[in-house]
């Protein structure tokens, strides 16, 4: 029960961040794609923790998505979503090692115009949240 209402909660943050994101861009117009660069952005969590979003074009077609959290305490569980223009593309979970860290790398499609990719993580046992967002 208390995992699926953290999911839920992950779940609806996730959304939120989404319309944040998405109504100054609607109205900026679209934000220019960056080619073969990378785009890193780092942000603080609520807690301890501070995230790391990177993206960069991968084999033709595809956007490498790396997300590292580091300053939590290790051995604890975090529940990973990943969202690309409103389309799911990751859920899963990992345990953070014994310096506190965790890393996520995966592949989505690299979309025509910007790819907006927004990433919530969830500490289970602390209930922190890191909410994460770049365009590509």
């Amino acid at each position: 029960m208390v995992l699926a209402r953290r999911r839920i909660h992950l779940l609806v943050s996730l959304v939120a961040v989404c319309a944040i994101v998405a109504a100054p861009l609607a109205s900026a117009g679209e934000l220019p794609s960056f080619g073969g660069r990378a785009v890193k952005k780092s942000g603080s969590c609520p807690g301890p923790s501070h995230w790391v979003l990177v993206l960069r074009s991968g084999d033709p077609g595809d956007l490498v998505v790396t997300f590292t959290v580091h300053g939590g305490a290790s051995g604890q569980t975090w529940s990973i979503f990943m969202d690309d223009n409103g389309r799911g593309f990751f859920h899963g979970t990992r345990t953070s090692k014994a310096d506190g860290w965790f890393r996520v790398r995966t592949v989505t499609r690299n979309r025509l115009g910007t790819d907006k990719i927004v990433v919530a993580a969830d500490n289970a046992k602390t209930g922190e949240l890191c909410q994460a967002t770049a365009s590509f």
